[in-house]
C-alpha cells in the first residue's frame, strides 16, 4: 500500500509503518505512523492506519479518534465509517456502531456487510423489527447473502413471525447446503409450532452437514425424547457427548432420560458431570434435585433446588415451596 504526500519524511515513514503492520510487529508500526503524522497531519490515510493498527492494539478509544480525524480529512469515507463502527462495537458502543454501520451503507448501497452488522447490533439491543429490515437491506445488496436471511429469520422469531423464519432459514440452508446452524434452529422453529416430524427431518439434516457437531445431536435426542424414541434419544446422547465430553447440555438432557429409565445413580452423575462443566447451569441442579428426590434424598434435592432458583430457574422453587418447607 503505498499514498502520495507532498513530504516524502511522511511517505517514507508511512510506508514503512505498512510493511510492519504486515509483519504483525504493531507496535513498530504505530510508531511509523506516529512519524508520518507528524511530518505530515493532513496525511489523511496515515491517520486511517494508525487506526487499524490501534484497533488490533484493543486501544479502541485511539482507535475511535484516528478515525474521526480520516473522516474530516478524507471525503471518501466509507471505509473509516466501517471501521470506526467494528472499534465502537468493540468500546461497547454498540448505539454508535449501529449509526457508523448505517451511515457506512448509506454511502455505499451496495454494502451488504454494513447492512448486515447493523442488523446484528439491532438483534442485540431488542429492536428486532429494525433488524429485519438491515438484513433485507444486506439481502438486496447480495441476494445469495446466507448468513443475512438466517440471522433476518432470527429475529422474525423474537417478533413471533414463525412462517416468515421458516421461509429464511429455508432460504439460508438452499445457498449454503452444511450450514448447520440454519438446519437446527429451522427445527426448533418447527418442533415449536408442533411439527415434530418436520423438524426431526431438519435435524437429520443438521447431522448429516455435520456429524461432528454436538448440539445437533443434543437437539435431535431431546426431539426423540419427545417422540418417545428412547432408545434413539439415548443413541444421540451419546453420540453428542462422544463428540464433545464438554458439553454439560448432553449430560444434563442424557441425565432426564436416565431418570426417566428410573436409573437414578446414572442420572445424577450426568447431573454432577454437567455442573462440573458449567457451575451455573441451573437446570442441572434442578433436575438432579428430582433424580436425588427419587432416592429418597430429600435433604440434597431440596439444596439443589435453592440452588437452581437462586440460578435463576424461577421453577424450581415451586419444589421448595413444596418439599422443602
Amino acid at each position: 500500500m503505498h499514498a502520495f504526500a507532498q513530504n516524502e519524511d511522511a511517505v517514507e515513514a508511512y510506508n514503512q509503518g505498512i510493511t510492519l503492520y504486515n509483519e504483525r510487529n504493531l507496535e513498530a508500526a504505530l510508531q511509523s505512523f506516529d512519524k508520518a503524522i507528524l511530518a505530515d497531519p493532513l496525511f489523511s490515510k496515515a491517520w486511517f492506519n494508525r487506526a487499524v493498527c490501534k484497533t488490533d492494539l484493543k486501544d479502541y478509544n485511539g482507535a475511535i479518534a484516528d478515525f474521526t480525524k480520516n473522516i474530516q480529512l478524507d471525503s471518501i469515507i466509507d471505509r473509516a465509517l466501517f471501521s470506526r463502527a467494528q472499534a465502537r462495537y468493540l468500546n461497547n458502543d454498540k448505539e454508535g456502531a449501529l449509526e457508523d454501520f448505517k451511515q457506512s451503507a448509506n454511502k455505499n448501497s451496495q454494502d451488504a456487510d454494513a447492512r448486515y452488522f447493523a442488523g446484528g447490533i439491532c438483534y442485540e439491543l431488542g429492536k428486532y423489527q429494525e433488524a429485519v429490515e438491515q438484513f433485507s437491506l444486506a439481502i438486496k445488496a447480495k441476494s445469495d447473502f446466507a448468513e443475512a436471511y438466517h440471522d433476518r429469520a432470527g429475529a422474525k422469531r423474537q417478533l413471533e413471525d414463525y412462517d416468515g423464519a421458516i421461509l429464511d432459514y429455508r432460504e439460508a440452508t438452499r445457498l449454503r447446503p452444511k450450514m448447520v446452524i440454519a438446519y437446527n434452529n429451522l427445527g426448533s422453529v418447527l418442533r415449536q409450532k408442533g411439527d415434530l416430524q418436520a423438524a426431526l427431518i431438519e435435524f437429520n439434516y443438521a447431522v448429516q452437514a455435520d456429524p461432528s457437531e454436538s448440539s445437533s445431536y443434543v437437539k435431535r435426542g431431546r426431539l426423540k425424547y419427545e417422540l418417545e424414541d428412547f432408545e434413539g434419544s439415548m443413541n444421540d446422547f451419546n453420540k453428542a457427548i462422544q463428540n464433545n465430553s464438554k458439553d454439560p447440555y448432553a449430560y444434563n438432557n442424557r441425565g432426564c432420560l436416565k431418570n426417566k429409565q428410573k436409573d437414578y445413580a446414572g442420572a445424577i452423575a450426568d447431573f454432577d458431570q454437567a455442573i462440573k462443566l458449567d457451575s451455573s447451569y441451573g437446570y442441572a441442579f434442578m433436575n438432579r434435585g428430582i433424580a436425588k428426590e427419587n432416592l429418597s434424598d430429600l435433604t440434597g434435592a431440596c439444596n439443589d433446588w435453592k440452588s437452581a432458583t437462586s440460578l435463576g430457574v424461577s421453577f424450581a422453587n415451586q419444589f421448595v415451596d413444596a418439599e422443602c418447607n
